[in-house]
C-alpha cells in the first residue's frame, strides 16, 4: 500500500489550516509561560512541577512531528515540478528575508575585523572569536543575501534566473546550517531552557526547509522530495512563528522577559514569511502528479 500521498480527503490547504491552529495553542502557551513561568536570565521553568511543562513538550513535539508525517500522507502535493511564473509575494519576502542576512553578514565581519585589528594575527582573532564558524558564517550570510534579491527579482520579473543560479540558491540553507550549529557553543541545558530549543529546532528546519527550496526552485530531484518541502516547511512555520512573535513583543514592549541568549532575531521572522510565500506559490503552480496510466504510457 502506498502510504506517500494516501489521504486523498486531507491535502496541503486542509494542513496549513492545522498548522495554524496548533501555531495558536502554541502561542497561547507560550505567551503565559514567558511571562508566568519562565526565568529569563536562565531560561528555566520557575516550577517544573507546573501542568503547562509538560503540556509545553508535547505541544512541540508533537506538533512538529504531527506535521511534518501528515504533509508525507496528504494529497495534492503535486509533481514537484512548476513553471516558472511572476509571484509578488514571493518577490517581497525574498527582498526582505535579505535585508537581515546583509545585516548579519556586514556584522560578523565587522567584528571579525575589529578582532584581528585587535590581536593582529588572523589565527589569533579566530580563535579568540571562537572558531572559524566566525569566519564563515558572514560569508554565507551575505552570499545568502545575494540568492534571496536574485530570487526576488527572478519571481518579481517571472523569469527564471534563479533556475541558472543552482549553486547560488543553496546558500542560505548552508548559511542556517551554521546559524544553528553556533548555538552548540552556549553551555546550557538545551531541553531545560525552553526557548533555547525552539530555537535550535525552528533554524534547523528552516536549514531543511531552504535546501528544499533550493531543489524546488532549480527543478533538481523535486519530483521525489516535494512532501519533504511541504514538510519541512509547514514545521519551520511552527516553530519559527512559535519562537520570534513572542521575542518581538517582549522587544517592543517588555525586554526584561527576553530569555538570555535568545533575542528576537528578524532573520527568522521573515524567514517564516518567506516560508509562507513559498509554500503558498508551490500550492498554486506545481504542477498536478502524473496519474500511473500516464507514467507508464512516458
Amino acid at each position: 500500500m502506498k502510504l506517500k500521498g494516501s489521504l486523498e480527503k486531507f491535502d496541503m490547504k486542509k494542513l496549513s489550516v492545522v498548522t495554524l491552529i496548533l501555531l495558536a495553542l502554541m502561542l497561547a502557551l507560550r505567551f503565559w509561560q514567558l511571562t508566568s513561568l519562565t526565568d529569563p536570565e536562565t531560561g528555566f521553568f520557575t516550577d517544573h512541577s507546573n501542568f503547562t511543562v509538560p503540556v509545553f513538550y508535547a505541544l512541540a513535539v508533537g506538533s512538529v512531528l504531527g506535521v511534518v508525517a501528515l504533509a508525507y500522507l496528504a494529497s495534492g502535493a503535486g509533481s514537484g515540478e512548476a513553471p516558472h511564473r511572476r509571484d509578488l509575494p514571493l518577490a517581497a519576502s525574498s527582498f526582505l528575508f535579505a535585508i537581515p542576512l546583509a545585516m548579519e553578514g556586514v556584522k560578523g565581519l565587522r567584528e571579525l575585523i575589529a578582532t584581528v585589528s585587535a590581536y593582529y594575527n588572523f589565527k589569533d582573532a579566530v580563535s579568540a572569536m571562537g572558531g572559524y564558524l566566525s569566519v564563515v558564517a558572514p560569508v554565507f550570510a551575505l552570499l545568502s543575501a545575494a540568492a534571496m534579491l536574485v530570487n526576488g527579482v527572478s519571481f518579481a520579473a517571472g523569469k527564471p534566473l534563479i533556475r541558472k543560479l543552482k549553486i547560488l540558491i543553496l546558500c542560505p540553507a548552508l548559511w542556517a546550517f551554521f546559524l544553528t550549529i553556533s548555538y552548540f557553543k552556549i553551555t546550557v541545558s538545551y531541553v531545560k531552557v525552553s526557548q533555547l530549543m525552539l530555537t535550535i529546532f525552528a533554524d534547523a528546519f528552516l536549514m531543511i526547509f531552504l535546501f528544499e527550496y533550493a531543489r524546488f526552485s532549480s527543478g533538481i530531484g523535486i519530483r521525489d522530495s516535494i512532501h519533504a518541502f511541504y514538510g519541512a516547511g509547514f514545521a519551520a512555520v511552527f516553530l519559527l512563528l512559535a519562537t520570534e512573535v513572542p521575542n518581538l513583543f517582549f522587544t517592543l514592549f517588555a525586554k526584561e522577559r527576553l530569555v538570555a541568549e535568545c533575542d528576537f532575531g528578524p532573520y527568522n521572522l521573515l524567514g517564516a514569511f518567506f516560508v509562507i510565500t513559498a509554500l503558498a506559490y508551490a500550492m498554486r503552480a506545481t504542477l498536478p502528479e502524473a496519474t500511473e496510466a500516464e507514467r507508464d504510457a512516458a
